[in-house]
């Protein structure tokens, strides 16, 4: 019976899933929507969805890794939204001065 590595990614709108045959190498890649209001259901969909579509059995998975970009683009898009706060300020202060 072969033995298999799972790597899932939850990202913001898509949730990656990558299936590796650990004794051929042969790899299988899934992608579904992601949960927003819980990352926990997509990750466990995605997960369900790869092992049934290749007759894998849950047993055979020895490792499980797990990513997720939702920190790091959440902290991105807050980054950004400074960064287009200030902007506007800035544009706004100039148009005080150029004006007054």
């Amino acid at each position: 019976m072969d033995e298999y590595s799972v790597a899932v990614d939850v990202g913001g709108t898509f949730t990656d899933i990558v299936l590796c045959n650990l004794t051929t190498n042969q790899q299988w890649v899934h992608k579904t929507p992601s949960t927003s209001e819980d990352p926990s259901k997509s990750f466990l969909t995605g997960l369900r969805e790869i092992l049934v579509a290749n007759s894998v059995d849950p047993a055979q998975v020895r490792h499980v890794f797990h990513g997720t970009t939702i920190a790091t683009n959440a902290i991105l898009e807050a980054a950004a939204g400074a960064t287009r706060w200030n902007e506007r300020r800035t544009r706004c202060w100039t148009t005080f001065w150029t004006v007054s």
